[in-house]
């Protein structure tokens, strides 16, 4: 299977990474997904073109990463920032990403994603127990996950490049080593695991993660196999990225996902609406600024707990990492 283009999502250096809500509307209810699907209208085409604008006006390098909800269920809109990227920015350096639940990743829409170079980061989270649990179509729950999975062999038998990207709760910490081996034997070459970001993750919880986290590392990985997690990412809630949501809105982070569960922290992201938000200079900063900012100003007890909870499982997956000399 061909390698892809990019590890993970992480920004190079000097690189702004934005993410593109192009509509909240999503065919699968994640349980990890907190944030409202309905009641917000999908994104202008105008409003899209006016961000990435903004984002190659702001910094040298540029990421656009489109995102939803279900971002295929939009493609007219990917296609668009798409065309709008290579007439005007063909020459700048950037990278394109699409992240998708695959069930719509066939015919035309693959076909355009790969002939205009869009990398592809496939939602899966294992086995059919774990992903119809965690993972809920709207429809007809093993309905949905054969088409993933229909999906992801029409990449693998073609030899497309893309990676996994596997969501671990609390409720499902122990079977992370499980579906992580399925994966690898359907084929496919990279992953990474994320834990829920939002959740509540006790110490309790939090070894189990990392328990298993260290076997998936020490276990699977071989020359075929191989998990892109890196420290350098973690905690992922201190990421330095911009963030234009489906009704305009900006915010400094991917709190948007969060907004249900973290209300605080999601308001301590906001920045204002693109139609008064100039650039998005300044929106790249050190992890640990970012990480001291939302501790700061996530005002409600609860949220705090929560948003440091996730922060000090990042900081010790980035240490276990660090002692088994893991990196991308």
């Amino acid at each position: 299977m061909g390698e892809p283009k990019d590890k993970a999502e992480e920004p190079l250096p000097g690189e702004l990474v934005v993410m593109l809500f192009v509509t909240r509307r999503c065919n699968l209810a994640c349980s990890y997904c907190h944030m409202a699907h309905e009641g917000i209208e999908d994104q202008q085409e105008e409003r899209l073109l006016q961000a990435i604008d903004m984002a190659f006006a702001s910094y040298d390098n540029a990421m656009l990463h489109f995102f939803g909800g279900e971002p295929l269920m939009r493609m007219d809109l990917v296609a668009a920032g798409v065309a709008h990227i290579e007439a005007n920015y063909a020459d700048r350096p950037h990278r394109k990403m699409v992240t998708t639940n695959g069930i719509l990743l066939r015919g035309e829409t693959l076909e355009y994603l790969l002939d205009h170079d869009v990398n592809l980061m496939l939602s899966l989270d294992g086995r059919f127990e774990s992903q119809g649990a965690y993972r809920v179509a709207l429809a007809n729950n093993r309905k949905a996950y054969r088409a993933v999975i229909k999906s992801l062999k029409t990449l693998l038998d073609r030899d497309i490049p893309f990676f996994v990207n596997m969501c671990v709760s609390p409720g499902n910490v122990d079977l992370m080593f499980d579906n992580v081996a399925f994966l690898k034997q359907l084929g496919i070459r990279r992953m990474q695991i994320a834990y829920e970001l939002g959740a509540l993750w006790v110490l309790s919880d939090q070894n189990r993660y990392i328990h298993q986290f260290k076997r998936c590392i020490s276990e699977l990985q071989d020359e075929n196999f191989h998990l892109q997690n890196h420290g350098g990412a973690e905690p992922v809630l201190g990421s330095s990225l911009a963030t234009l949501d489906a009704d305009g809105q900006i915010y400094t982070g991917a709190s948007v996902v969060l907004e249900q569960s973290n209300p605080t922290f999601n308001a301590a992201s906001f920045v204002g609406h693109i139609d008064t938000v100039k650039d998005f200079r300044g929106f790249v900063n050190p992890r640990i600024d970012v990480v001291r900012y939302f501790m700061k100003n996530t005002t409600d007890p609860a949220d705090r707990e929560r948003i440091r909870s996730c922060m000090h499982l990042g900081y010790r997956v980035k240490h276990e990492m660090a002692k088994l000399g893991h990196d991308c």
